[in-house]
């Protein structure tokens, strides 16, 4: 059986990856933005969180929200999708041994930054 990969057959998914990254991809895509709404939802329920928590959130909720089942790094990769449109604020980029993200509503980024600088004139005030 010869399959053959369209230039144009999906964009999730390199023109060198295997005919099962292919049909994954594909079916991904039926969930994706259903995933990728539940994800702008769960951050009207917290402050901030990491992909992570995300995930677990995700996991936890998704069989009383009717949301549907996804890989489980998913959420944390909408999340990075939903930073990478301007949705989401990034918090903490991550660095040395926990390069994890921290995201939240931009909202709630303006106020935590407001909140840092303004404990630190205070800081440099005493």
């Amino acid at each position: 059986m010869t399959t053959t990969i369209l230039p144009d057959d999906t964009a999730r998914t390199r023109r060198t990856d295997p005919v099962t990254s292919h049909i994954a991809g594909d079916r991904s895509q039926q969930t994706i933005k259903a995933v990728r709404a539940a994800v702008a939802w769960l951050f009207t329920q917290v402050t901030s969180t990491t992909g992570s928590e995300l995930n677990e959130m995700y996991r936890i909720l998704r069989a009383e929200q009717g949301w549907p089942e996804c890989h489980f790094d998913s959420p944390r990769k909408r999340a990075g999708e939903l930073y990478a449109d301007g949705e989401l604020a990034l918090i903490d980029g991550g660095h040395g041994r926990n390069p994890e993200r921290t995201f939240s509503l931009p909202t709630v980024a303006t106020a935590a930054i407001a909140k840092h600088f303004a404990n630190e004139r205070i800081r440099n005030d005493e």
